[in-house]
């Protein structure tokens, strides 16, 4: 029996047509949390891609290789008569209030605007001590979870809303966060800067004691361990009647 523990992310359509993570999982180093929503783009060499099924069946993400389409994470094979490639995967939107980064380190922007309000400010315009409570630039993930609860506190502590984007370098920084929703970041699939050495912890927003893998429905991969944050048993996201509209970065 192969002692390989594969966590994969489930996939599910909403009524918008927006593609929604509802179950946990990582692929090629980056953790996709329940409630994240892809954002979809052009194709990027070897970037992952939306696995669509002809007829029926859940969206998953892959890749093309040099052997055709396969099923990520794992690397399976994907028949091309069954699934088609509806678009690149470029980053998630995550709520701000649930918003928890990868190791390594992140470049981040902001874009700011008075809540309640539809325009935006500059964050040059601020007073200096939102300046520099709000200021993006190179941060550590414990950096920006910070600015990231920051951020979401923002509307009632001093009446700005706040949308970011976190990517591995500041011109994508700033292209995702200018798409992303006020009250939300927009992250870059393909994680920090850095890579965090040794074992990897699944952290979440909640304050919660560390549980092994094992007790909350897997066997822990060697290096790794598991907050008891996901239930299994929690119920999907609603299913989408038309899963033709996808949500697109512009």
């Amino acid at each position: 029996m192969s002692s390989l523990h594969l966590d994969v992310p489930a996939l599910r359509l909403d009524r918008q047509g927006d593609v929604v993570v509802t179950r946990w999982g990582a692929v090629a180093g980056f953790t996709f949390r329940a409630g994240d929503r892809l954002v979809l783009g052009q194709e990027a060499s070897d970037g992952l891609v939306l696995l669509r099924p002809r007829g029926y069946g859940w969206p998953m993400l892959g890749r093309r290789s040099g052997r055709g389409l396969v099923a990520e994470p794992g690397g399976v094979p994907a028949a091309p008569q069954r699934w088609q490639v509806v678009g690149g995967v470029r980053a998630v939107d995550r709520d701000l209030e649930r918003a928890v980064a990868d190791g390594g380190d992140w470049w981040v922007a902001v874009r700011v605007r008075e809540a309640g309000s539809r325009r935006p400010v500059a964050i040059e315009a601020l007073p200096a001590r939102l300046q520099e409570r709000f200021a993006g630039g190179r941060l550590s993930s414990a950096e920006l979870d910070a600015l990231c609860l920051r951020a979401a506190l923002a509307p009632e502590q001093v009446g700005y809303e706040l949308a970011l984007g976190a990517a591995q370098s500041l011109a994508l920084a700033t292209e995702l966060a200018a798409g992303a929703a006020f009250g939300a970041i927009s992250i870059d699939v393909r994680g920090g800067i850095s890579e965090v050495d040794g074992g990897r912890v699944i952290i979440g927003p909640w304050a919660e004691a560390l549980t092994p893998a094992a007790a909350v429905g897997g066997t822990a991969a060697p290096g790794t361990v598991q907050l008891g944050l996901f239930d299994a048993s929690l119920p999907d996201a609603e299913d989408a009647t038309d899963g033709s509209r996808l949500r697109r970065s512009s």
